[in-house]
């Protein structure tokens, strides 16, 4: 990649500029922000996660599969069955609510990625936030808290006094507030091998 452009030997095919992403109109691919759907030549992608990253990874997978000359079913087949190896993003239950489930450990850039979601309410859920914290990682976070319709600290987490100063954060000490939200939810945990079994044991009241 290069000038934030996908090639295929020296011919640029597709824009990789995320921030961009709502400007692009790759062939015969229409992105229904309203409803958070995906369709390529009319038939229904179902995009797990609809993300500027997962959605820009989906484009370019079929703007390749079309280069290479296979046919749309067939590459809306593969991206229905796609599921990340690494399982760090992906739906879940809990607490009787489906939410999407962060347990990536990438500190602020991660909060970065979840605030370039595509829905259009969204929260944002911090369970926990590492301890091994870069000088610049409160830089901006802020920012990307703004892209949420509201963003809940629990409050044992590390460095909550960070965190927690900003217009549109709410500070809680159970789940019980999950159940009240009406949009899409990002549940950050930061550790890639927390179990959901334990989340859910929790006692927190």
């Amino acid at each position: 990649m290069a000038d934030h452009k996908l090639y295929y030997d020296t011919m640029p095919i597709f824009d990789t500029d995320l921030e961009e992403l709502k400007t692009v109109s790759p062939r015969n691919a229409k992105i229904d922000l309203e409803n958070s759907k995906l369709f390529l030549d009319g038939l229904m992608v179902n995009v797990p996660i609809f993300t500027y990253l997962t959605l820009t990874s989906f484009l370019f997978a079929y703007e390749i599969g079309k280069t290479l000359g296979i046919s749309t079913e067939d590459i809306v087949e593969a991206l229905n069955s796609f599921k990340c190896v690494e399982n760090r993003l992906q739906r879940d239950r809990i607490f009787g609510v489906e939410v999407i489930f962060d347990g990536d450990s990438s500190f602020k850039e991660r909060i970065h990625q979840l605030s370039l979601h595509l829905y259009s309410k969204a929260y944002l859920v911090i369970r926990k936030y590492g301890t091994n914290v870069y000088i610049d990682d409160f830089a901006g976070i802020k920012e990307y808290f703004n892209k949420f319709d509201r963003v809940y600290l629990f409050d044992d987490i590390d460095y909550l006094d960070e965190l927690r100063d900003a217009p549109n954060v709410t500070v809680v000490n159970n789940h019980d507030f999950i159940g009240n939200l009406d949009g899409a939810i990002f549940y950050h945990y930061h550790d890639y091998f927390y179990k959901y079994k334990v989340i859910k044991e929790e006692n927190l009241l």
